[in-house]
């Protein structure tokens, strides 16, 4: 897997890259949760929907070995900053409405709408499972609990493994798998809550390449 492929894969949680699973495994669960199933949605609910502003450190594997970390921050709602450490070149951007791709080595950027992403229900103003979403599988263990996810509309845009911590809960990351069969995992490491984030790290047109960005939006 080329480095891009690879970071382009990675970030596919953020910006809807080849990730479909076949059609036939995303049928929805919705309907056969227990009783106890839907409590600890509704309890992962209202952890996610109590995030004000998080920074991350994060570090993602590839199930072919590769390997990067960077950082996330997340303003909810609307705002979110993905970045990858150097010498990986991607950073992103989600305003609510867009989210913005930058290549540093090669400073273009370039768009696509934000509910287009897999993780963008972590974007809104009020998360819940049930709106817009499907659950396809959830696994509980006395440590952890993983929800995997997909959108009501446009399967093929892919599935996300969310991925909780128990005792307390914590969101620990996600995970994706693409049609090739092979899978990304983003872990969050050192996540602090509450913290006060420059406005200025969510705001595209400090990018170096934004005016490019708006010349080929023409």
């Amino acid at each position: 897997m080329k480095r891009r492929d690879f970071l382009i894969g990675g970030a596919a949680a953020l910006t809807a890259s080849s990730l479909a699973l076949p059609r036939a495994r995303a049928q929805s669960l919705s309907g056969t949760l227990t009783d106890a199933d839907r409590a600890e949605l509704r309890r992962a609910e209202d952890y996610l929907n109590g995030i004000d502003t998080m920074y991350s450190r994060f570090r993602q594997t590839a199930s072919n070995g590769n390997q990067a970390a960077g950082f996330l921050a997340l303003d909810r709602p609307s705002r979110m900053r993905f970045e990858y450490d150097a010498p990986h070149p991607v950073v992103m951007i989600a305003d609510g409405y867009e989210l913005t791709y930058y290549d540093r080595e090669l400073q273009e950027a370039r768009q696509l709408p934000t509910f287009e992403t897999p993780l963008w229900f972590l974007l809104r103003d009020r998360i819940s499972f049930g709106d817009g979403l499907d659950v396809l599988w959830m696994k509980r263990s006395e440590d952890v609990m993983v929800v995997r996810v997909a959108q009501r509309e446009g399967n093929d845009r892919g599935t996300v493994n969310l991925v909780f911590s128990e005792q307390p809960m914590q969101f620990r990351g996600w995970e994706i798998v693409d049609a090739a069969g092979v899978s990304v995992q983003v872990a969050l490491e050192n996540t602090r809550y509450g913290v006060e984030l420059d406005s200025e790290m969510f705001d595209e047109k400090q990018l170096p390449g934004y005016r490019s960005l708006q010349r080929n939006s023409r």
